[in-house]
């Protein structure tokens, strides 16, 4: 159970905060990320035309026509009032692409998302269900960094950065554990059963909203913990959207492939 929890959740966890004073100012270390205050450029992914500086706004130009890109037989182009609903999109006028400043800042550098290094240029798929920006802002490493921004963004209010930071991450870390834990133990439950996890009619007001919700919702009745944490999540970081499940089946399957394999050397 251990092994699934620290494996599971090592996305949802929050950074942990260093400060060092210099001669430019304070420097935040976030779960490894280190950002010099004052506005000092600090080498992340992206074209020269889009910010650079965390303590910086999502750049987001204004034009009286965006450049249009041919896909068949339409023509199609980046719309301003994505900006309104996505408030980490970036656009950059020099690449005609989008990008996510959440990401950019505080993904991993390891992390290949078109959102963060090439830039977002798709716009015939940009607002589809499962992919474009619709895609990226559901995906749970969007999530993640959309947390340790608004962890960013509430640290510079305070004086006390450090303390603040510790103790708020620490116990941050610890619910999120706890909450994926008991996601991941249903799913688990389900796939070890060979139920299906989505019901037909998964809305709020559906009597049977299929067998993961409503285990969800059993394990939400008898536990005070997990109550106070899912009524507290935005609706869309609550990770019960069908792809987060499968990418939390997918994560366990390869878990459980690893351990396969290395009982098997033990004997070879």
């Amino acid at each position: 159970d251990d092994e699934i929890n620290s494996s599971i959740t090592s996305n949802s966890s929050t950074c942990s905060s260093d400060i060092n004073n210099d001669n430019n100012g304070p420097e935040i270390n976030l779960g490894g990320l280190k950002i010099q205050e004052k506005h000092q450029e600090k080498s992340v992914a992206g074209p020269s035309d889009i910010t650079k500086c965390v303590s910086d706004n999502p750049t987001q130009p204004i034009l009286k026509m965006f450049p249009k890109t041919k896909f068949g037989k339409q023509w199609r182009y980046f719309r301003i009032e994505w900006y309104k609903q996505y408030s980490w999109l970036e656009y950059s006028i020099i690449e005609n692409a989008s990008y996510c400043f959440a990401c950019r800042f505080f993904a991993s550098e390891s992390d290949n998302s078109p959102f963060i290094k090439s830039g977002f240029k798709n716009w015939k798929n940009a607002i589809d269900k499962d992919c474009g920006i619709k895609g990226h802002d559901k995906s749970i490493t969007h999530i993640t960094c959309m947390s340790k921004w608004d962890g960013y963004k509430q640290s510079r209010k305070t004086t006390s950065i450090q303390t603040q930071l510790n103790v708020a991450n620490e116990a941050l870390i610890r619910e999120n554990r706890y909450y994926i834990y008991n996601i991941a133990e249903i799913l688990l439950f389900t796939a070890c059963q060979n139920i299906a996890q989505r019901g037909h009619d998964e809305s709020e007001s559906s009597l049977n909203k299929g067998n993961f919700l409503e285990l969800l919702e059993l394990y939400v009745k008898k536990d005070k913990r997990l109550k106070n944490k899912i009524e507290n999540l935005p609706k869309n970081a609550k990770y019960t959207h069908h792809s987060i499940q499968n990418e939390l089946l997918s994560i366990m399957s390869q878990m459980v492939l690893q351990s396969i394999s290395n009982e098997l050397k033990e004997y070879l």
